[in-house]
This record gives structure tokens, sequence and C-alpha cells, in this order.
């Protein structure tokens, strides 16, 4: 039941960011971290944890003792007098779930991104004990009871929000096992702790995995990486290299690059292998980790981890998932062989043999776009972080109707040297804040994501009064190799940011009463939903004209940019194929085939030939694959949310996109956060019926 939030004119406006923060200074802070009352130093994470816990101890006492005390079977109390003593509870309920969550998932931020290692390890040792305290309420039975009795007698009288919040309560409760007798239950929560090991396990190693290779410089024909960077990674090497060879890493500034635009077959074979096998001890580990989420939803009454998983999502069951999947497949069969065959084409033009193999795919897809376009136009010289800010900015006042403005970030409340930091308000009404950590750096979480830090809701005070709460959120990338603002970067990166902005916006501009159904706080499969649309914005011109600027100041032309979808969708049943492999690789990792003992490779290798995809073997993919781990069986929800997405943007489109008719759409999505039943958000935003198995 208690849970983290863890787990998008032409007048360009001047973006002023600030200067780089000292981190050197963090021992004696101007500001507390995140300006966030209490955390000073990285002890705070504890002292914090304990005032959290008691907070909880002291709701759920005074909540058992009211709800206990109340007769609710007297006829005399079934009166208007009985409506505001169940809504104070439901109130208590949130509000401890609410005292966790100020502090798990600020620990889960600060563990995965703090540039000091003992703030990430005080933030780590954090969320440990929470996520074990979260899994002791998760079976507590006198406050499963309370429940009850409230929903027994208030859903008569609660509105719809506190009818939903008060039943979802009471279902997360018994998914996690409050209805088995004391021994089972007591199991699950000894095997919940072992998989919050294993997770944050899988975790770190995605994170401090790193593969240091040599190749011949010669080989590298096609690319100019930076010298200061591969100077210094010589060092690393050990026995030191050659003189005549060049040092690289698995970072992706390196492999991205290569597997893209490097001609030599050999040296993209020795990237693809070295990045697909660089944290081969997590094998092990997503092994453990599959065996104990399948033992615990067995325990539950649940044939898989995935059938636990997708029993509260729009899916509603694994089965109409693989359906989905199947739908996907067969749409995209015809146009993934053309598509494969010219690739195959392209190969032999050039290396005299069609055998495609996963190293090539990047490589002759960008070969195959760069000789079928028409324009000489780059995205990347119109797209920098700066403008891109000053694109969401746009967003959100002549689409949303809100004002973002970005403050300095105080001497002690980041956690690097480059963060951003803006307010968002609504007529006058300061909404939320959110934070953007976009650069690579050491020990940091190493994929794009929006993390959840507070909630916005009304919770309790220590008077029992309700005190607003406004939201924190940030978005953690890594853009280039260069920590600039100013420094061009590429669409896809656009993209993500703007995906990422996407998740940020559903948690600023979301209105509920609690805060366990805030933002996103929803099913994954309806809560991907608004980040797909806000990449949109950065492949529609009408959005784009307003900010992709050149250095020289020329804004993009509507003709480059329907040229550039054009190529972008060139291999659009190639990489929705690649989408569906990997969501029905998640199904069948988290699936019933757990008991059959099939590895994680031998399952990846055989979808890879149903799917009729290349495949290396002895490379694991898997193994770095975060998604996995956060995302266990619920993969599918990309694809998923990207059908509603198109569909969404396709209306906010035609009444003009860029104004407030469109956002009226777009904000009617993100409002209720988790309060209301998505499938009647989406048709609301739609104004017709939808079929979710069709996309």
């Amino acid at each position: 039941m208690f849970r983290s939030s863890y787990g998008l004119g032409r007048n360009i406006q001047q973006i002023v960011h600030p200067s780089k923060n000292n981190l050197s200074s963090l021992a004696s802070p101007v500001a507390p971290l995140l300006n966030l009352s209490g955390y000073t130093t990285p002890a705070s994470f504890l002292a914090q944890t304990n005032v959290a816990i008691s907070q909880c101890v002291s709701l759920r006492s005074d909540l058992l003792s009211s709800v206990n005390s109340f007769d609710f079977d007297n006829s005399n109390n079934q009166t208007n007098e009985t409506y505001p003593n169940l809504i104070l509870n439901l109130h208590r309920l949130d509000s401890i779930s609410n005292s966790i969550c100020s502090v798990i998932d600020l620990a889960e931020l600060i563990r995965n991104v703090h540039k000091c290692p003992e703030w990430r390890e005080k933030a780590n040792e954090s969320f440990s004990v929470l996520y074990g305290f979260i899994s002791e309420l998760n079976t507590d039975v006198e406050l499963y009871n309370a429940v009850k009795k409230i929903e027994e007698h208030g859903l008569h009288k609660f509105d719809y929000e506190e009818s939903r919040m008060i039943k979802l309560l009471r279902t997360e409760f018994e998914s996690d096992g409050i209805h088995l007798p004391d021994a089972d239950r007591s199991d699950i929560v000894g095997l919940k702790n072992e998989l919050m090991d294993l997770e944050s396990e899988f975790q770190n190693n995605i994170i401090s995995s790193r593969n240091i290779y040599s190749v011949p410089s010669k080989s590298l024909t096609a690319l100019n990486f930076d010298p200061t960077v591969l100077s210094q990674l010589r060092s690393h090497l050990t026995p030191p290299p050659q003189p005549s060879e060049t040092v690289l890493t698995t970072d992706n500034y390196f492999t991205s690059s290569i597997l893209k635009y490097e001609p030599s077959p050999t040296l993209r074979s020795e990237c693809y292998i070295q990045s697909h096998t660089v944290s081969s001890h997590n094998l092990p580990v997503l092994e453990d980790l599959r065996s104990l989420r399948h033992e615990i939803a067995g325990k539950l009454g649940f044939g898989s981890h995935a059938d636990r998983t997708i029993a509260d999502k729009m899916a509603g069951r694994r089965g109409n998932v693989i359906d989905f999947l199947e739908e996907q497949v067969l749409a995209t069969e015809e146009g993934f062989k053309r598509e494969m065959e010219v690739l195959a084409e392209k190969k032999y033009e050039r290396e005299g043999t069609r055998d495609i193999m996963p190293w090539d795919i990047p490589y002759y897809v960008n070969i195959c776009k760069e000789e079928n376009t028409v324009s000489s136009m780059d995205y990347s010289e119109y797209l920098t972080v700066s403008n891109c800010l000053s694109g969401m900015k746009n967003v959100c006042s002549k689409v949303l109707g809100v004002d973002m403005v970005e403050e300095k970030v105080e001497r002690g409340e980041g956690w690097c040297d480059t963060l951003i930091k803006y307010n968002f308000s609504s007529e006058g009404n300061h909404m939320g804040t959110l934070y953007l950590d976009l650069y690579p750096r050491e020990d940091k979480y190493n994929h794009a994501a929006h993390f959840t830090v507070r909630c916005g809701c009304k919770f309790l005070d220590s008077s029992d009064s309700l005190t607003s709460q406004k939201p924190v959120v940030a978005i953690v990338a890594n853009f280039g190799s260069s920590d600039s603002v100013y420094s061009n970067i590429s669409h896809n990166e656009a993209e993500t940011l703007f995906h990422e902005f996407g998740h940020a916006m559903h948690s600023i501009m979301s209105r509920t009463k609690f805060q366990h159904m805030s933002g996103t706080r929803g099913p994954v499969d309806f809560v991907e939903t608004p980040s797909h649309i806000m990449e949109y914005f950065v492949r529609d011109w009408r959005s784009l004209r307003e900010f992709a600027v050149r250095q020289d100041g020329k804004v993009i032309e509507e003709k480059d940019v329907k040229e550039a979808e054009r190529i972008k969708g060139m291999f659009k049943n190639l990489e929705k194929r690649q989408q569906t492999l990997y969501s029905e690789y998640d199904q069948a990792l988290f699936g019933p085939n757990v008991v059959d003992e099939v590895d994680s490779s031998v399952i990846l290798e055989g979808l890879h030939g149903k799917y009729s995809m290349p495949f290396a073997k002895g490379t694991h993919w898997q193994s770095t694959f975060g998604h996995l781990n956060t995302y266990g069986a619920a993969y599918y929800a990309y694809p998923w949310a990207q059908g509603i997405a198109g569909n969404v943007f396709n209306e906010m489109s035609k009444v003009g996109l860029m104004n407030r008719e469109s956002g009226a759409k777009l904000g009617s999505l993100l409002r209720p956060g988790g309060s209301k039943d998505p499938f009647q958000l989406v048709e609301g935003a739609l104004g017709y019926e939808w079929d979710g198995q069709k996309g």
C-alpha cells in the first residue's frame, strides 16, 4: 500500500544559467540540500529517516485510536458527523505515505546522482531502512482493518477521489499479502527486503560498470573525439597502451558515435561487444531477481511477477499485453522486411556481404538516411540545452498557461556543479520546483529519468490541519561531452529532454487531495502518455520555430523539419519491432517460464530469432538495461502509451497546437494525476472511445 514515487514566437528568450556551484563548500552550506529543511550534511539522511518513522508511528497511533473508538455500528452515529472523522483518517493514511516518501524519494535521487560519495552512501542507507519499514507497514493487519472499516462506512459519503483513494489503499494492501496467514505475511516481508537489496545491487552495478579497452588509432577513421578526454583515459588502462593505440570506454559518449558513424566493421564490432558485456556480474543478480519476484508473486496468488505487475494497470492482465504486442508485430511485419532488405543491400555495396549484424544496424540506418535526405539541415545546429529550455518555457506559457522561471541554485542546495533550477507558477501562485542535472560524470545514474522528490498534496500537520505541499522534481540525463548549456545536442537528446519534461509537468501540474495519487503515481501504461506527447513539441515545426535557432540567428525552416521527419520515419518498422522485442522479452523474463529455469540470455537469443533480429552470441544487453529493474514486466507501457500519445497529439494539432485550446486537452490528462480512471481521461482528451489493444 505504501510506496515510493520512483519507480517530459521567433523571439528566443535568453536563458541566464547559474554559475557552477563549489561542492567543496558543502561542509558548511548556506542552504540545505534542495532547500529541504533538515538536510544539511550526509548524516541528515539518517536523522530525517528517524523523524519520518516517528511521524508514521504517531499517525498510525492516532488513526487506530480514532477508528477503533468510533462506534460505526451505532445508528446514532450514522450522521453527517461521521464524514469528517472518516476524511481525517483517510488523510492520516495518506500522511503516513507522505512522511515516508518525503525521505525515501529524496534518498532515491541522491544515491543515484550526488557527486559526493558520503551523500550517496547515507542516502542509500536511508533508502534501505525505509524500504524495510514500508514492507512492514504493508503487512500491518491493524492498519489494513482500519482501511476496511473506513471503506465500509465511507464509500456512500466519499466523493469520487476519496472513494478511489480508499479502494486503491485496500487493493494495494491485499496485493502485498495482508490477507494471508501470519507466517506467510512474515515471509513476504523478508522476501521483499531481499528483493530491495537485489534491485539496489543491480542498479549500482549498472552505474559502476565500465569497460576500458584499446583499439588501433588508425581504425578510428571517421571520428574526432576530444583529445583531452582520450589523453586522460590512457592512464586508466593496464597494461599501458601502445603509442599507436587509442583508449576508449563503454561510456555512451564513445559507443553511440562509433556505432552510428564508424565505417570499420571491426571497430564497430569491438565497441558493440564491449558495451554489451560490460556488466556480466549482473547476470546472476538478474536471475536471483527473477526468481525472487516470481516467488513473491506466487505467495500472493499470482501466476508470475508479470501477472502481478499488470493486474492494476490499464492493460489489466498479461494476456492483453501479449495480444497488444502481437498486434504490433503483425502491423510491422512487411515494413520490417523491406527495411532490413534495404540495410542488407547497403551493406553488400560496402562490404560485399548481406549478413546484418547488431553493430551494423545503427551505422547503415544512418548511411541510408544520409543518402536519402534532400536537405543539408543538421538538427543539432539548431538545438542546444539552452534553447530547448526556451522551448519548454513556450509550451508552459502558450499551451499550459504556466510560468517557468529560472532561479539561482544556492550554495549547498545542489548535488553537482551544473544544476539548473526552475520554479513554476500560475496567476502568481507557486506550483512546484524542477531541478535539471543534464551532463555525464562518474558514479552518476547513466540513463535519463524523472525523479519525484516531493509530491503535490494536502498533508496533515502536527495539529491535524491540512497543509499544502508543492511538488519538487528532478530531470537527470547525460547529454554530450560538454557541460555548457550552449553546446549543441542531438535531436534524440532533445526528444529525451522533452520526454522527461512531460513527466515533470505531470508531477507539477497535478492537483490532487492525496499524495498517494499525485502526478505520475498512476498506472505506468498511462503515466508514460504525457511524456510521449511532449516529445512531439520537438518534432513539430509549429513548436520548433519558436526556439530552434542556429547561432547565426537562422530559424529552422518548415520544409527542413518535414524532411527530417520523413527521414526519421524511414526505419520506423524496425524501430517499433525493436521496442516490441524488448517488451516481449520483459514479459518472458518475468512471466511463468521462470519456473523452467531458462536463463535470461537464452530467452533473449530466442526472441531475436523469433523477431528475425540479428544477435551476437555471448553478449548480454539485459545486464545493463535498468528498466528491467524499475519497469520489470511493464516495459510494454512505452509502446502502449505511444499509441495513446499519438492519438491525443493529433487532436491537439487539429486546434492549432501552440495555444490554450490544445493545452486544455493535455492539461486534462495532467491535472488529475492518478485520481481518475485513466480510460476516462484518455477518452476525454480524445473525444471518442479508445481501443487500447490496437494502440
